[in-house]
């Protein structure tokens, strides 16, 4: 007699979780939707992050780029001609 009513409730709590919670079909239908949208956003801050350091990268290459200039009119106004001494 347990086994009966063992069955019975795992039945009725087979049938109110799949009322609940809709077919497995639309649950994996959900699950894969979700995972697309976190591919598409994780993309986007990859994309986002990526500009950000190619702007830094930039600015880094600039700034040495002008302190090489500074440096060589210094060491120019320091030894005109060429001159050393």
């Amino acid at each position: 007699m347990s086994n009966i009513w063992s069955f019975a409730a795992g039945f009725a709590a087979g049938w109110v979780g799949r009322s609940a919670f809709g077919s497995s079909r639309d649950a994996v239908v959900d699950l894969v939707a979700f995972g697309l949208q976190t591919i598409e956003h994780l993309k986007r801050a990859a994309f986002m992050e990526t500009e950000h350091l190619d702007d830094v990268w930039a600015e880094a290459r600039a700034s040495v780029k002008a302190r090489r200039a500074r440096r060589a009119a210094r060491e120019a106004a320091d030894h005109p001609m060429g001159s050393v001494g």
